[in-house]
């Protein structure tokens, strides 16, 4: 379920029960939530499993774990930043490697933007 949370409340929390993957920018932004438009923290059973954030520039990031993937969490997290914004970004940067990625952004009608 969605946690009605701060978005410094969501940044603190997914930072401790590291809903990041190490070398992703995540973390760092998630460390000055100042910049970060909106955030959104999924728990099951009382333990944080997904974090999604919009940073200053629109720029979107979602971290599931992977114990957690494919049952929604990611749309539902997505889901509750465009009812935060009224909006969300409508383009993505995903790796071509990625296609898991590729798809699940696709599947939420998001375009796919290379820097290729």
């Amino acid at each position: 379920m969605i946690k009605n949370l701060s978005i410094a409340e969501v940044c603190k929390i997914a930072i401790t029960n590291q809903l990041f993957v190490g070398g992703w920018c995540m973390r760092g932004e998630m460390k000055a939530p100042s910049f970060i438009r909106a955030a959104s923290l999924f728990v099951d059973e009382e333990k944080p499993v997904g974090v999604a954030i919009v940073t200053e520039y629109y720029y979107v990031q979602v971290f599931v774990r992977k114990s957690h993937r494919r049952r929604g969490i990611g749309r539902a997290l997505i889901t509750d930043l465009r009812k935060q914004l009224g909006h969300c970004a409508k383009s993505l940067d995903a790796g071509k490697g990625n296609a898991a990625s590729v798809k699940f952004w696709e599947a939420l009608e998001m375009k796919r933007w290379d820097l290729e």
